[in-house]
């Protein structure tokens, strides 16, 4: 019984010591890779704020009284509200 005690302990501390070993090489391997998307994520976002990225949407500088935008203007009829006395909203049974 002593003996298989002994065995089951050296087993476990064997088990966690691979496991945490698995772990630290895990962590060592793929630390390179979360440093290599942090770098790409500062590229991409360099881009974004630079200046060649800002003339994309520039929008153009057309002047207003030109024949061509003013035909796009057409004068609409006034909104009619109705009579001030009138009540435009009524209340029946508690229910609008």
């Amino acid at each position: 019984m002593h003996q298989l005690r002994k065995c089951s302990r050296r087993n476990l501390v064997l088990l966690v010591s691979l496991v945490i070993g698995y772990l630290l090489v895990d962590y060592a391997l793929n630390s390179r890779d979360y440093v290599d998307n942090r770098e790409k994520i500062s590229l991409i976002e360099e881009s974004i704020r630079s200046l060649a990225n800002q003339g994309a949407c520039k929008l153009p500088n057309l002047p207003v009284d030109s024949p061509e935008m003013l035909s796009f203007l057409k004068d609409e009829q006034p909104v009619e509200c109705g009579d001030e006395n009138e009540d435009w909203m009524s209340c029946h049974v508690s229910m609008l």
